[in-house]
């Protein structure tokens, strides 16, 4: 797969949020850490672009099989 990351947008829906319990492995003397963040993705573009020429695409997004 070849891209651009410029061209592929990532939001952050929430804060990263890190917790710690002691607890739960209380018995083999073990911390327990919990890390969450909720963020998405998706490409800029959602289809090819047509160059000035009428018929060459491109896109910043190519899979190669």
């Amino acid at each position: 797969m070849l891209i651009d990351p410029s061209l592929y947008v990532i939001g952050d829906r929430m804060q990263i949020e890190i917790a710690s319990s002691e607890h739960v492995n209380f018995l083999k003397n073990q911390l327990t850490w919990r890390v969450v963040e909720r963020v998405d993705g998706q490409p800029w573009l959602d289809k090819a672009i047509t160059l000035q020429d009428g018929s060459t695409q491109v896109s910043p997004f190519v899979v190669l099989s």
